[in-house]
């Protein structure tokens, strides 16, 4: 079963209705094709909840060389979660970043409730 009543779901984040533990699975597929002349790039993301947040999880660069565009970057934590408080997703460019794009279903953001 799922535990959708449990939680609030925003374009910005999802927010747990009760304070407790949750585990998060995050993955998101990357594409640099419209990338230009950018011959490599490299981003991060991390969780981040109630002024808390992860460390940030990248992988090595995506390199133009060799028609190398894609890539992907995943993650699963368990964090302790405070009722109403949206847990997030962030973002960083660590090297230079143009147009690194995700397809509408490339990313996939889930959070359990632990019980």
């Amino acid at each position: 079963g799922t535990n959708r009543d449990q939680f609030t779901f925003a374009s910005d984040g999802i927010s747990p209705n009760f304070t407790g533990t949750v585990d998060i699975i995050f993955n998101i597929e990357l594409d640099m094709a419209n990338a230009n002349n950018t011959l490599r790039s490299s981003v991060g993301f991390r969780w981040y909840h109630n002024s808390a947040y992860g460390p940030w999880v990248r992988h090595a660069y995506i390199r133009r060389a060799g028609n190398h565009l894609k890539s992907s970057i995943n993650f699963s934590t368990t964090i302790d979660v405070v009722a109403n408080q949206k847990i997030q997703i962030e973002s960083k460019a660590f090297a230079t970043v143009n147009n690194v794009t995700c397809a509408d279903n490339g990313v996939e953001f889930i959070i359990k409730r632990r019980l």
